[in-house]
């Protein structure tokens, strides 16, 4: 089949969406699908993930995709769409989010191609940004995709029931690690407490950081560490400029390496999809906390077997509560750690690209 994967723009970002759906196009190259790949990017853009020598990379390359486009931006963008639709006769888009989805849509219509949004964050995203002002008028927009997939299954209820009809349930791949922490840190001068992601208003990092600022005198032996970068670096490492207890390692390329030489895993969001560096960490048998109300975040820690969920999306006491009770115990951080690589084997990689697979011969062939 010929498949189009749609974006916004990927120049450089090296994000769990962009990691998953690289993943995806590779693999569905590797299985003889003919693959192409859309984005707003310009033509200097490159991928921060290796992508399918194959893969048939369209970028736009009309306007600065992070500014707000005028008029005549948006139009220009419309007709090459339409001509770069008319000229691949895709079987399918795959479009990664509403923005890729709205960008391709009036396109693919008059190019009568069935087009998938692929929603990568939970519905709770609109309790928290300026989007939820406009969630009634968004959701009615969706009504025109062929099918919507979702990342787990708890979020079907938070969507209005006009839509329920076209969700489809399809989780990220997680992939075999190919080493194993040792979360107990047994004989370790120092112990590490990992965050992956994004520094911004979702992940939430100011919390863990004032939780564990608060316990760090306690636990001189303990680190948080902090993978990534973002908007909001700068406002985390003014929380903590007098702590040497709080590092900061950018991106890192090589995170089995950093899963491996860690102890406790935390991801303190307020919204998810379905969050890949949480599954990671998991599957190198980190143990793991995170807010028993964040989506995605309570679909993958199992209270008491493989982590422990905190009250609440913003509780910083009861945050401090979980960090402190595995902080302290290397026996029960040993026990969720050998707990947490069995809680991600149904997610394993070649069952879920079926999935996709799957999903894909049948919106085909309806």
């Amino acid at each position: 089949m010929k498949i189009m994967v749609a974006y916004r723009a990927i120049d450089g970002i090296a994000g769990g969406l962009e990691k998953m759906s690289n993943a995806l196009m590779n693999e569905l190259c590797a299985r003889g699908h003919d693959v192409h790949f859309y984005t707003l990017d310009n033509s200097n853009a490159v991928s921060y993930y290796e992508m399918h020598e194959s893969i048939n990379w369209h970028k736009l390359n009309i306007g600065e995709y992070k500014n707000k486009a005028s008029l005549m931006t948006r139009i220009k963008r419309q007709l090459k769409t339409y001509k770069i639709l008319k000229d691949v006769k895709p079987d399918i888009i795959l479009a990664f989010q509403d923005g890729a989805f709205f960008n391709t849509r009036i396109a693919s219509f008059l190019c009568r191609v069935p087009t998938v949004l692929c929603e990568r964050i939970s519905p709770q995203h609109f309790d928290y940004t300026s989007a939820g002002r406009h969630k009634n008028l968004i959701w009615q927009l969706y009504r025109v995709a062929t099918k919507i997939t979702i990342q787990c299954a708890s979020y079907k209820d938070m969507y209005p029931t006009h839509l329920q009809k076209r969700l489809v349930t399809i989780p990220n791949p997680v992939f075999v690690a190919s080493r194993y922490a040792s979360p107990s840190g047994n004989n370790k001068h120092k112990k590490m407490l990992l965050c992956a992601g994004r520094f911004s208003y979702q992940k939430n990092q100011a919390i863990l950081t004032q939780a564990f600022l608060e316990l760090a005198k306690d636990y001189p032996d303990w680190e948080l560490c902090f993978a990534g970068v973002g908007e909001m670096e700068e406002d985390i490492r003014a929380l903590c400029y007098e702590s040497s207890q709080v590092k900061f390692l950018g991106n890192v390329k090589d995170m089995s390496s950093l899963y491996g030489a860690s102890h406790l895993f935390c991801l303190p969001s307020l919204w998810e999809g379905f969050p890949n560096a949480l599954s990671e960490a998991l599957a190198h048998g980190l143990p793991a906390i995170g807010f028993a109300e964040c989506g995605g975040v309570r679909d993958l820690i199992i209270d008491g077997y493989n982590g422990i969920l905190a009250e609440g999306a913003r509780d910083k006491e009861t945050l401090k509560m979980s960090l402190s009770k595995l902080m302290r115990d290397a026996r029960l951080r040993e026990v969720y750690g050998e707990n947490a690589v069995e809680s991600v084997k149904r997610y394993k990689e070649d069952f879920i690209f079926d999935q996709w697979e799957n999903f894909i011969k049948d919106v085909v062939n309806t």
